[in-house]
C-alpha cells in the first residue's frame, strides 16, 4: 500500500469520526492545547521514511495522519455547530464549603472534572473547602453522610453541543481539613494535577488520568495509605516521607522509571530498604502508557 494512502486516508477516517461526535453532541473538548503538539506529526513523518518499507513505517504514517486531523480540529475548534462564535465566553466561579465537625473520622471525595488544572492541598476552614473557575462548563456537589462519614461529590460538565473557538478556562482548588482520614477517587483527562497530601491522612487515593502532567506529594499521617494510578501518556513526579517505608508496583513496560532509594524487588516491584520494620506504609500501583515516572523520597 501506497504511504499517501495510508496517511491520508488515517487523516480523513478520523477527522470525519470527530466532526460525526461534534455533530450528535457526544462530547465536549478543547482542544487548543493540542496544537502545541504538531511537531510530533514531522516525527512520525520523519520516522517512516527513516523505516521505509518495514510495518513499523506503516504504522507511523497511520500515527501522523491521525495526529494531524486532531491538529486540525484543534486549530478550527468549529464554531459551526451552534451557528456561532463567541471568543469572550463568560468565565463562571464557584465556590462550596463543608462545615467541618470534630466528631468525624471518616471522610471521601469523589472528583470527576476534565481537562484543566486541579490543585488538592491540607488548610481548608471547614471540612472541604473548594473554588473553581471555568468558562467552558461548570461544577455540580453533593453531600452525603454515612456512619458518621461524610461522601463529597464534585462534578464536572462541560459544554456538551459544540467546540468554539477561544482560550479555555478550567481550573479547580481544592482544600482538605487534616482531621479525619480522607479517602479521595480522582477521575481526570488531560489535566495538569498538583496534590500535596503530606500533612493529611489519606488512607487510599485513586487516580485515573490521562495525558497529564503529575505532582503528588505523601504523608505518614496514616498507619496504610494505598495508592492506584492508571495514567495515559503523563508526567509522574511522587514524592514519600523517608521515615515511611514504602512498595512501588510499576507496570508501565514502555515508560521511563526513576525510584531513586528503592531496591528492585522483581519485575515491576521496588521497595525501600525499612518496607518490612515501618510501622506506617504507602503502597503504590501504577499502571500507565507512554510515560516518564519518578518516585523519590524526602
Amino acid at each position: 500500500m501506497k504511504s499517501g494512502r495510508v496517511f491520508w486516508g488515517a487523516f480523513f477516517i478520523l477527522l470525519g469520526l470527530l466532526l460525526l461526535a461534534a455533530r450528535f453532541g457526544l462530547f465536549a473538548i478543547c482542544w487548543s492545547d493540542l496544537w502545541r503538539f504538531w511537531p510530533l506529526v514531522l516525527v512520525l513523518i520523519g520516522g517512516a521514511l527513516l523505516l521505509r518499507g518495514s510495518k513499523y513505517s506503516t504504522l507511523m504514517l497511520a500515527l501522523g495522519g491521525a495526529l494531524l486531523a486532531l491538529l486540525v480540529v484543534s486549530l478550527m475548534t468549529f464554531a459551526w455547530f451552534d451557528g456561532g462564535w463567541d471568543p469572550q465566553r463568560e468565565t463562571r466561579e464557584q465556590t462550596f464549603t463543608v462545615p467541618y465537625d470534630s466528631g468525624m473520622h471518616r471522610a471521601s471525595l469523589v472528583y470527576d472534572g476534565g481537562a484543566g488544572t486541579l490543585e488538592i492541598n491540607e488548610g481548608a476552614q471547614g471540612l472541604f473547602d473548594a473554588s473553581s473557575r471555568t468558562n467552558f462548563g461548570e461544577y455540580s456537589f453533593s453531600v452525603d453522610s454515612m456512619d458518621g462519614a461524610k461522601e463529597i461529590r464534585m462534578s464536572y460538565t462541560g459544554t456538551g453541543r459544540h467546540w468554539r473557538i477561544g482560550r479555555f478556562d478550567h481550573r479547580a482548588t481544592v482544600a482538605l481539613h487534616p482531621g479525619p482520614e480522607w479517602d479521595l477517587d480522582l477521575s481526570l483527562g488531560a489535566a495538569k494535577v498538583t496534590m500535596d497530601l503530606s500533612a493529611l491522612r489519606v488512607k487510599s487515593l485513586r487516580l485515573e488520568n490521562g495525558a497529564s502532567t503529575v505532582r503528588l506529594k505523601l504523608g505518614g499521617k496514616s498507619e496504610e495509605t494505598s495508592v492506584r494510578i492508571e495514567a495515559g501518556a503523563s508526567s509522574m513526579r511522587i514524592e514519600v516521607p523517608e521515615s515511611v517505608g514504602c512498595e512501588v508496583h510499576v507496570q508501565a513496560p514502555i515508560s521511563s522509571k526513576r525510584l531513586p532509594g528503592f531496591e528492585r524487588m522483581g519485575d515491576g516491584e521496588y521497595r525501600t530498604e525499612n518496607f518490612v520494620s515501618a510501622e506506617r506504609k504507602i503502597s503504590i500501583d501504577i499502571q500507565a502508557g507512554a510515560s516518564s515516572i519518578r518516585v523519590s523520597r524526602y
